[in-house]
């Protein structure tokens, strides 16, 4: 083991003999590893840059642990090395889609617990998910997977678009937003969602997140089983006292479902294609699929759909 990971591991409750088995990584230029003895096992992260911010993850760890959100325990932290010693949460399964009736459920508790007197929290401020953010989204988009994946230049239509979908969907009311709420970042233990990564939380709309779950390219969903879905999400958060404007909630929700899977387009193309992790290559169709699908629902983007049928 690297020296600068001893004393946080013996901080961390390990004395003596101790195994140390690195762990797939994911989308981050972060390392995982998995620290055990006889007794325990935990789990180590270290790393800096891409999606590797561990300060921001260990201030939101503490935000949601004290609104009874369901993350890892963390056991210790070395913020200038920079590592995080957290709980073993096992293997990270895909939940089932017919369990995620469940994770709607939690979905919404989160979203309600996480939004009391949000704005009175400094980790919120200046990070509210306004037109700027909206329009990082589509730049994403436009530079890794139009220019450098498909070698395709938009013309000033299309960035009127871009500009117009940005303002709309900064008009919805917002809440906590989770930010990338999709299948490889939570998982269900005892019907409950323990959530892994959450650095990226905003202050934004509640449907952004519904739709980084139901438009997830790991997920195979069918249209009617969506539906469904966010029909379940609707009628439970309007009991719950959740602000749905309906009829504008089927509107905002694909047009974060838009948003959402471009940027997941501009992530997978700058995983695969600058960071050479190949496994993100395999999302980009499901996500291709997706784009195309949701440009016919909204009617937005339409000069889009011949570059994606490339």
């Amino acid at each position: 083991m690297d020296d600068k990971f001893k004393g946080l591991v013996v901080s961390a409750g390990f004395k003596g003999s101790i195994q140390i088995d690195t762990m797939l990584g994911a989308g981050s230029n972060r390392s995982f590893y998995r620290v055990s003895d006889n007794e325990k096992s935990m789990v180590l992260i270290s790393g800096e840059g891409h999606g590797a911010d561990l300060t921001r993850w260990v201030q939101m760890h503490g935000y949601l642990s004290s609104v009874d959100i369901g993350v890892p325990i963390l056991y210790a932290y070395d913020l200038t090395i920079p590592a995080i010693i957290v709980e073993d949460l096992g293997e990270m399964n895909p939940v089932d889609i017919e369990h995620y009736d469940i994770i709607i459920n939690e979905l919404i508790r989160m979203q309600q617990c996480a939004s009391k007197n949000i704005l009175k929290v400094p980790l919120f401020d200046n990070n509210h998910f306004e037109y700027t953010a909206f329009r990082q989204e589509s730049d994403y988009f436009e530079k890794n997977y139009l220019n450098i994946h498909k070698k395709y230049y938009i013309k000033s239509d299309i960035l009127k678009e871009f500009d117009k979908i940005a303002l709309n969907l900064a008009k919805i009311p917002k809440y906590f937003c989770h930010r990338d709420f999709q299948s490889s970042n939570f998982i269900l233990q005892n019907n409950r969602m323990r959530l892994i990564d959450f650095q990226s939380a905003k202050y934004g709309p509640l449907e952004y997140d519904l739709s980084s779950l139901l438009w997830d390219s790991r997920i195979e969903i069918t249209e009617d089983k969506r539906e469904e879905l966010i029909e379940y999400y609707k009628n439970r958060a309007i009991e719950c006292g959740l602000e749905i404007e309906v009829p504008n909630f089927y509107d905002n929700i694909y047009l974060c479902a838009l948003s959402r899977t471009m940027q997941s387009l501009g992530a997978y193309c700058f995983l695969y294609l600058q960071c050479g992790k190949t496994g993100f290559k395999n999302l980009i169709e499901p996500a291709e699929r997706h784009l195309r699908e949701l440009i016919e629902r909204t009617s937005l983007l339409t000069g889009l759909i011949k570059v994606l049928q490339c």
